[in-house]
């Protein structure tokens, strides 16, 4: 059970990251969404697309940033609450962060490369993501490298067999 929980920790730990980053896409790079129309205040009179409605899409990604740290913290306690077997020992599992940054970079410098090989933009290095794609590019790259490393490090120095006698 415990295996189980945690399993579904992970899944909604990387649906809220991905919900998140896709809300900051939405946000800042596409501009779909705007203060004033979440909270539903009037819209600033220079606002693009006012009379615009939300696709599903942008409904999903609004539901899952709202409702997946609520369910985090809700797996999390129930975790926590129910512990391990008294005399037992819960073995920590290794947490796959190389592959988890080094995919996600991957990923992300695809999609970049993808997305400037189709529409042909100016190739632009924003750091902020907000226009371009050689920005989602580098960091991709970084990202990949990062994992890269941390794979490796984990794994350096090597370790020495014992000579048996």
């Amino acid at each position: 059970m415990q295996r189980a929980l945690r399993r579904a920790e992970w899944v909604v730990g990387v649906v809220w990251f991905l919900s998140w980053f896709e809300l900051y896409l939405e946000i800042y790079r596409h501009r779909h969404v705007a203060a004033p129309r979440v909270l539903g205040l009037p819209s600033p009179p220079l606002a693009l697309g006012a009379g615009a409605q939300p696709g599903g899409w942008l409904r999903t990604v609004l539901a899952c940033s709202v409702l997946a740290p609520s369910l985090f913290v809700a797996l999390v306690l129930w975790r926590r609450a129910r512990g391990a077997p008294t005399g037992a020992a819960w073995p920590r599992p290794r947490f796959p962060l190389a592959w988890v940054v080094g995919l996600f970079g991957l990923g992300l410098c695809a999609a970049g490369a993808l997305n400037q090989a189709i529409r042909r933009p100016p190739f632009v290095v924003d750091l902020t993501l907000r226009t371009g794609n050689g920005g989602f590019v580098v960091v991709g790259a970084a990202l990949a490298a990062v994992g890269l490393s941390l794979g490796l490090a984990r794994r350096w120095p090597p370790r020495r067999r014992r000579a048996s006698a």
